[in-house]
């Protein structure tokens, strides 16, 4: 009678979502790195500020993901997660 909620995107491609956050952040570090190192990036302050605030937060982005799942493979680091089972 009643049809079923679809699923989230998020939980049907988990590792394409992974993949895109990854790809994302990697894409604004080397934005960033590039805006620095050009000729407008070392006259405006201001934008340099922003530009390493960008590397950061781009930097996070890009390899969080890949260090959740490292982390999560590692059993010492959750052990409650080793106890439910």
């Amino acid at each position: 009678m009643f049809a079923p909620p679809p699923r989230r995107f998020l939980d049907r491609y988990p590792v394409l979502c992974l993949l895109a956050s990854c790809t994302a952040g990697l894409a604004l570090v080397i934005a960033a790195l590039a805006w620095i190192l050009s000729h407008d990036g070392c006259s405006r302050p201001i934008g340099a500020v922003v530009a390493v605030l960008l590397l950061a937060v781009s930097g996070v982005c890009a390899f969080a993901p890949l260090l959740m799942l490292a982390a999560s493979d590692a059993p010492w680091l959750f052990p409650e997660d080793s106890e439910r089972e």
